[in-house]
Order: C-alpha cells, then structure tokens, then sequence
C-alpha cells in the first residue's frame, strides 16, 4: 500500500503509521518509504518490542526531510551516494557509530554522517528528525565537513533550535507553493545546518542574514499565531521572548513589506473570523469573539473587521448559517 502523493511539481510528500500493515510488512514499509525521502537503510527491530513506526516524510529537489516516531532498534546503513544525513534528536536514547567515533546522542542533541561512509544506530523508543542534503552544497559552506561528522552538535546550540522551529513551518504546504518558496525554503535549511555545524567567513554572514532572518521571521510568527487571543501581546514582549532588540523584529517584518503592528491585525481579524463561521461556536457572544482575538476595544473590532471584510461580524455570522 503506497500512501505517498507526489505534487504537481514533481515533489513526494507522504506519511505512514505501521498499525495500519500486518506485522510482517512493517520492516518493509519503513525501510522503503524512508528511502524515498532520505536514505537507504536495514533495520532490525528490538525482539522485545513490536515494530511501530510513524512519520512524516517528504522529497523536494535538494532536501529530505523525514520526522519519525520509531520504536527501538538498530539501524545501519551501507555506502551510497554522496549525500549528507543531518539528524536532530527529539527523544530516546541513541548511540551511533560512523567514521571510526562511537557517540552517544542525547535528546535534542542532533549529528551528521555522510552517506559515503557506514554509519549504524542503537536506540531506544525514538523520535527524530532527519535532512537530506547534497554534500557539495553544505562543503561550499563549511569546507571543512567531513570533521563535523559522526560527532555530538549539543542541543543548546543557537543555530539548531532555529533550525528544527524553521522544519517544523514546512510542514504546511503554504510555506512552499510555489517554485520560488521552495527554493528559498531548501536554501535557508542549508544556511541553517550550515551555521549548526559551525560556518564561519562570508559563508556565515551570507547565512545569518538569510537563513537565519527567515527562520527568525517564521519563530515569531508562529508565536504571535499561538498567542494571538492575549490583548497583552506586543512588540516588546515579543521580542523578549526571542531574546531579540526591538528594533530588529520591527525590521524583520519591515522585510516583508507590512509591520509587527499589522501583521498581529491581520492575524487578529483572521481568528475572529475562524470563530464566526464556526458553527460549533455559535453561542459566542460579540464581545468574546473580540476578546479570543485579542480585541480588547469593540468599537475598533468593528471597525477593522469591517474595512477589512466588507462586511460586519454579525453580517459574517449570519451568512455562515445561511450556507451551513
């Protein structure tokens, strides 16, 4: 059973959970829908445990990415191609052996191995996340590489968070619609591993202001999504939060031609309107569809919500129940 979906733009993008093969299939399944995204690889599951598999995984020109959950086992993989494997560490114990290191991962510490050389894992219940990457591409930004692999990157290190937080927005296929935001999406996720790995000279600048910004840019974004309900958010909260001066989120959003102030309307009116055309939530009153936006002002509720959908909140609601 073949659950990948391949994109009008030639792009694989699929998703498995093992419950749903006979036991005796699941070895197979993983094996060869990982391949598909990052690499070839033989598994042989704990005895102790039954095999238990669940991922996400996807292929684009230039990248994979796979996040997997896994129950335990010991992986190895045999010389291939010429890729790099760049894997971050979300859970469970691991111990991995490449290039003659034996090191053991912790939870949130990630590694590189090169598909060149053998590489073999032991771990227990599992979560990770995996890239695939060209391996002229990452040595065109860290010409020293082959030094980095097989070796512990520690998990507070500044370029990883931003690097799995910035993964984590390519999930939604907004964030690569296009030709063009693909690119620039598997562009900044080798700026990202780049800076991981220890990029320094005009390589590291180039990849602090564009990779770097970018994944900056979705961080805060998506935090002001999940906070948007708190009549309190602003700017310099915000920015604390990042650990960032002010002055560099305003100008993060100045980018991208709006403003840290409209882009939190925008997301403001968009949550309101959610709420409105639900008809699970019909029972909310006016003033707490304001205030689960984070309207703490009625009068300006209105009217924003009004000059930016032609239409009032009432009259959104009503035309919801007369299509529901």
């Amino acid at each position: 059973m073949d659950h990948a979906t391949v994109a009008p733009n030639g792009d694989l993008a699929f998703r498995f959970l093992t419950d749903e093969w006979p036991e005796r299939d699941r070895i197979a399944v993983i094996r060869d829908l990982f391949a598909r995204a990052i690499c070839r690889f033989e598994l042989e599951p704990s005895p102790d445990h039954r095999v238990f598999g669940e991922a996400k995984l996807r292929a684009m020109p230039g990248l994979g990415l796979a996040h997997l959950t896994s129950s335990p086992a010991q992986v190895w993989r045999a010389p291939t191609d010429n890729d790099l494997i760049f894997t971050v560490w979300f859970a469970g114990a691991n111990s991995l052996k490449h290039c003659g290191r034996e090191t053991a991962i912790g939870e949130g510490d990630a590694f590189l191995t090169m598909s060149t050389e053998r590489s073999a894992w032991t771990f227990s219940d599992a979560q990770f996340l995996s890239f695939r990457l060209p391996a002229r591409e990452i040595a065109a930004r860290v010409p020293d590489v082959e030094n980095r692999v097989g070796r512990k990157i520690r998990r507070d290190t500044a370029a990883l968070k931003l690097l799995t937080s910035y993964a984590a927005t390519l999930q939604d296929a907004s964030a690569t619609a296009t030709p063009e935001l693909r690119q620039l999406a598997v562009t900044h996720i080798y700026d990202l591993v780049s800076l991981t790995l220890g990029a320094t000279g005009d390589a590291a600048d180039v990849a602090r202001e564009r990779g770097a910004r970018a994944a900056r840019l979705s961080a805060i974004k998506a935090d002001i999504v999940e906070n948007i309900s708190r009549a309190d958010l602003s700017v310099a909260s915000i920015a604390a939060r990042h650990r960032l001066p002010v002055r560099y989120v305003q100008r993060l959003f100045e980018t991208e031609g709006t403003s840290f102030t409209q882009f939190v309307l925008e997301q403001r009116l968009a949550r309101a309107r959610q709420i409105l055309i639900n008809p699970q939530l019909a029972h909310f009153k006016m003033s707490m569809v304001a205030i689960e936006a984070g309207f703490s002002n009625m009068s300006y509720f209105y009217e924003t919500f009004r000059r930016r959908y032609g239409a009032s909140p009432s009259d959104v609601r009503a035309e919801a129940r007369r299509d529901n």
